[in-house]
Order: C-alpha cells, then sequence, then structure tokens
C-alpha cells in the first residue's frame, strides 16, 4: 500500500506540543519527525518475518537529523519524547491498526470490506444494467434524447475529440447533456430587464453597502441597473456555443449583479473615480468639506486633501500647526553687569564653548549693544 492516512488535527494535536517541549525542539520538527515515522510505519517491507505495517524499528534517527538539517541527536529526542508520551512502543507506532484500517486495501475477509476492483465491478455492472433499461422501457427518455434543442445542436458543432472521447467513456454523458440541454435556453432576442429583476438589483445592491466593507457606498442608482441590464443583454446575445444557454436566468442576473460590484468610483469607501477629472474632484472636495482648490495649490496636493478628507470619514483633518522658531531671550540687566565684571580669560573660554556648542550669543560673554 502505497499511502496512510493523515487524520485532522494532528498538526494542532496537544501531545505534539508536549512533545516538542520535552525534545526542546520547535514543534515544526516535531511534525517532521511524527510524519517521517508514519511513512516508514507504512513503507516497510513485508518480507522479513514478524514485520507488519506499524513497524518503525528500522528508523534511522541520524540519517533523517541530516535530512531535515537539525542538529546531531534531535530526532532521537524526539523519538524518545514520542515513546515516553505513549505515542510509540515496542519499535512500533501505538494503535497502528486502529488509526490505518484496511478498508482500502485488497479487501478484507474478516471486516467484509471489499478492494477497489471489487466496487469498481460492481459499480460498472449497475451502469450496464441502469443503461439498458433505460433503453427499453424508458420511453419518454428516449423522446427526450431525440428532441434536442437547437441551443445543444450549437453546442454538438464544437465539441472536441478529447470531449468525444471523455463522453464514450462515461456511459451517462450523452443523456446528461440532451436532458440539461432540453431545459437550457438562450436569451430572448427581446429581451428587457424585468421590473423584478431591476428592484432586486436596487434592494440588494443597498443590502451588500450596508454590510460589506467591500461594498462600502457602491449601492447602485436606477440609472446604473438599466447600464448593467444593458451589457447583461449583449453579453448573453452576441454570446455562442452550449455556454449562451441557461436554465434560470432570473439567477443569472442575480450572479451578474454580485459579480459586477458596486458602482464604479465607489469601490473602498468612496476613493475612486473622483480622480478622473477636476469636475468629479470638485463634487467630491465639496461632498466631504474640502472645497475648491487654494490659490497657488498644486492639483496633486488638493487631491491629497480630498483624499484624507474621505479617510477622516467626510471631515477635512485638522491644519498641522506651523513650526515657530524661538526667539533668543533677552538677558537681564543684573546678567549684563555680571557679564561686563567678568575677566576676559572666562569670557574667552565661553565663547570657545559656544562656538563648539552653537549656544546663543548671550551665553558666550560678549556685550549685549
Amino acid at each position: 500500500m502505497d499511502w496512510f492516512r493523515w487524520w485532522h488535527g494532528t498538526v494542532s494535536d496537544p501531545k505534539l506540543r508536549w512533545v516538542a517541549r520535552k525534545a526542546g525542539t520547535p514543534i515544526a520538527c516535531v511534525i517532521a519527525v511524527w510524519a517521517a515515522l508514519l511513512e516508514a510505519a507504512s513503507n516497510v517491507a513485508g518480507g522479513d518475518a514478524g514485520v507488519t505495517r506499524g513497524d518503525i524499528a528500522a528508523f534511522d534517527c541520524d540519517a533523517h537529523d541530516a535530512l531535515f538539517d537539525v542538529e546531531d541527536g534531535t530526532c532521537a529526542r524526539i523519538l524518545a519524547a514520542f515513546v515516553e508520551k505513549g505515542m510509540a512502543s515496542a519499535g512500533r507506532i501505538v494503535n497502528w491498526e486502529k488509526r490505518q484500517p484496511k478498508r482500502e486495501d485488497a479487501g478484507d475477509p474478516v471486516t467484509g470490506a471489499k478492494s477497489a476492483a471489487q466496487r469498481k465491478r460492481e459499480q460498472r455492472e449497475r451502469e450496464r444494467a441502469f443503461l439498458s433499461s433505460a433503453s427499453d422501457g424508458d420511453a419518454w427518455r428516449q423522446g427526450e434524447s431525440r428532441d434536442v434543442t437547437h441551443c445543444h445542436d450549437e453546442s454538438r458543432d464544437f465539441t472536441t475529440d478529447k470531449n468525444r472521447g471523455d463522453k464514450k467513456n462515461n456511459i451517462f454523458a450523452s443523456q446528461t447533456d440532451e436532458r440539461s440541454a432540453a431545459r437550457a435556453e438562450r436569451l430572448p432576442e427581446n429581451w428587457e430587464l424585468p421590473d423584478k429583476y431591476g428592484e432586486w438589483a436596487l434592494s440588494e445592491t443597498k443590502r451588500f453597502a450596508g454590510e460589506r466593507n467591500d461594498w462600502a457606498g457602491g449601492t447602485w442608482t436606477a440609472e446604473h441597473v438599466r447600464f448593467e441590464a444593458d451589457k447583461f443583454r449583449d453579453y448573453w446575445h452576441g454570446k455562442s456555443g452550449r455556454d449562451a444557454c441557461k436554465r434560470d436566468w432570473a439567477a443569472t442576473w442575480r450572479n451578474w449583479v454580485r459579480n459586477a460590484g458596486p458602482m464604479r468610483g465607489t469601490k473602498k469607501g468612496g476613493v475612486g473615480n473622483w480622480r478622473a477629472s477636476d469636475e468629479t474632484a470638485l463634487v467630491k472636495a465639496n461632498e466631504v468639506g474640502v472645497g475648491r482648490a487654494y490659490p497657488h495649490e498644486s492639483r496633486d496636493a488638493w487631491f491629497a486633501r480630498i483624499a484624507a478628507a474621505i479617510e477622516n470619514g467626510g471631515t477635512p483633518p485638522a491644519p498641522r500647526p506651523k513650526p515657530v522658531t524661538p526667539m533668543d531671550p533677552v538677558p537681564a540687566p543684573e546678567a549684563v553687569a555680571a557679564r561686563k565684571a567678568m575677566p576676559e580669560e572666562a569670557r574667552a573660554a565661553l565663547r570657545e564653548l559656544a562656538k563648539r556648542n552653537k549656544a546663543p550669543r548671550h551665553l558666550t560673554g560678549d556685550t549685549v549693544q
């Protein structure tokens, strides 16, 4: 058998986390070693006496250290932790027969399980019996096969050799295709959007805009519904082949609305096609309270303010305060008198220190004029 079961929840199994802590290794290493152990247990040679699937006595920890590019002894510590946790014992995976039953092997006389070949053989016999009864007694199905719609005739003209071969292998293919095609039809040439279709589009897109972030602000208008209806009609009238035939045009219209998405220019909360021209930008600017561009303001700067207002929920952000350069404080008269009485050597040292540290002039010891 060239495969084994990997059960759901194995990666998040708390036992593997315990093994990782016990062995002092990352959890990814433990999962890799467990997968390697299961593969080795499933792939054991059956020729040796007493060796059956589930046996891991021949598992080479050193070779797997090199395979996984980990430090020497890592796989041995992990295997020892598996044994301590009760997941492996006596050179075998614990409960291998329970976790890896033989239902998909070459049959099991004990459980009564059938092999894959036997199940396939019985399936073919059932198919032959069904086809025989259909050809002998089901007159309505034979009549339906003869009454093929024009749409299905078109699709048969484009059937490739590969498709013909696939249908030949599937004895139900021709009957299924004919029954489905008999129920399908093209969009009528004089089709106009029914009122209930348009009302559904208006109500559903409004609901989408209120519930989905990607539809925010994208509710369709009546004009947009008519625009999409024209696209819908032209698309399906221009399409050829079997895909142009539908059994439920109402469902096709509903899928068309969902796939079309919100109105253009209103995706992602309104940031969209308002950038197309200065006129559309001015409409959006007035809507969010930005207004016209300032005199001598560049177009990019104006657009940036509009986008910032949209992201701020429709309110222009507060202007940033301009930086104010602090003025040098005016020294008090007492400080001026003290500097005048300062020895020249001290004043020279202060001036040199101020030059190195770029201190204000009133700290250099110079006389303020």
